[in-house]
């Protein structure tokens, strides 16, 4: 009996310290997001929001799945005698010059001109960005979370120092180099942490080389690159729709994905916590995973709530030039409480080598968000609550039938 409970302990650890590496690494891009809110003109902000939206969804695009996938071999490493990590190393970095060129190609029909955004500063971040990819879910399929806390300081004390130069110089173009340097640190200190625990526990005779053979790589990743892709359009799709309305609207929406995403905090922090130890633990989790669904929609609602209560503050930090009416903001959070859960079902299904039907979902999910994106157009700023809640209802739903059929078989 004493096994059954031992997880738990490290669970909660792993968790904490995968929170605080979140808290430091995205959790301060957030942070900055509001700020830059706050200090600088409405269309300053929309230069930037949309900067952070499309960096993250070509980084996304240019990783193709590779991201759950490297956490699932990492996990093996002790289980297998011959895992591709050193292939799936150099697909990252095929894909991440792939996309980042694909990216300069098209750039002037992804970004509006009158943003005036640098292209090829853009560049150099989605590259560095898409590699980084791999670290990062490399160490958690290793479970080094207090490893990921350590890298993350660097790019958040970073990202801080060129925000605050970016603030006294009134100038956005600092904090947007800021952030090339960030995610350059990152990046490196990510490599050489990983690599370090290579060596340390002799682990290079358990990597397989063999640089042709992507076989196991593609069965495994498949269905994976279509998720990601999918996945990462949605957010996308809709602030470009906005942005093609209104730049004022824009900015609205991004204020409210600055709340959408501060609430998926913990969600997203427990399910990536998640994925490896029920990749390593096979035994049957199933109420683990719905607990943990109903404590971060709880927090979602609980979120939701303050947020209507705090609005006073709320609109006044960020001033009366956006007028934020005083639902927006628990509307996204609303949406996020109701797809909180989604990402903790998604890693349940895919440990249970069920990719394939975790893509009919995603696609099937991408497919209402689009539908509600058509029939609310006209609703402004709140097209993306309303996609959001609608697209993420669909999902949780259809998840648990699939996780409930699981069960039965």
């Amino acid at each position: 009996m004493k096994a059954q409970f031992d997880y738990k302990p490290m669970l909660i650890a792993n968790t904490i310290w995968m929170m605080l590496s979140h808290l430091l690494s995205r959790g301060t891009i957030v942070l900055c997001g509001v700020l830059v809110a706050k200090f600088f003109n409405p269309e300053s902000f929309t230069s930037y929001s949309f900067f952070i939206l499309t960096i993250t969804t070509i980084a996304i695009y240019s990783a193709m799945g590779l991201g759950v996938t490297v956490t699932k071999f990492y996990a093996q490493l002790d289980i297998k005698k011959n895992t591709p990590i050193i292939s799936l190393w150099l697909l990252n970095l095929v894909l991440a010059f792939f996309g980042s060129l694909v990216f300069f190609i098209f750039f002037a029909y992804i970004v509006p001109v009158e943003l005036n955004i640098n292209k090829f500063l853009m560049v150099l971040i989605i590259f560095f960005t898409s590699m980084d990819i791999y670290n990062l879910n490399a160490l958690i399929g290793l479970e080094k979370y207090k490893s990921l806390a350590k890298i993350a300081i660097s790019s958040s004390v970073t990202n801080l120092l060129f925000l605050f130069l970016a603030i006294y110089e009134n100038n956005i173009i600092f904090f947007m180099y800021g952030l090339l340097i960030a995610t350059f640190l990152q990046f490196f200190f990510g490599l050489f942490t990983l690599l370090k625990y290579l060596d340390n526990n002799n682990l290079y005779n358990k990597i397989k080389i063999q640089i042709l053979d992507f076989n196991i790589i593609v069965k495994s990743m498949g269905p994976l690159i279509f998720v990601s892709i999918i996945s990462a359009s949605g957010t996308w799709v809709i602030g470009r729709l906005i942005l093609s309305d209104s730049n004022e609207n824009f900015a609205k929406f991004s204020i409210g994905m600055q709340w959408y995403s501060l609430a998926l905090f913990i969600p997203t922090m427990v399910s990536r916590v998640l994925l490896p130890f029920l990749i390593k633990n096979k035994n049957d989790h199933t109420k683990l995973i719905f607990n943990n669904c109903y404590l971060v929609v709880f927090f979602c609602l609980f979120f939701s709530l303050m947020s209507y209560i705090m609005y006073p503050f709320i609109n006044s930090f960020y001033g009366d030039q956006y007028g934020l009416h005083p639902f927006l903001i628990p509307s996204y959070l609303l949406a996020a409480a109701i797809g909180a859960s989604s990402n903790i079902l998604g890693n349940f299904i895919i440990s249970k080598n069920k990719e394939i039907q975790w893509l009919y979902l995603v696609c099937i999910t991408f497919l209402t968000i689009l539908i509600s994106c058509f029939l609310f157009k006209d609703y402004g700023e709140w097209v993306g609550s309303i996609s959001l809640g609608i697209g993420s209802l669909v999902l949780v739903f259809c998840s648990t039938l699939l996780i409930k059929n699981v069960e039965k078989a």
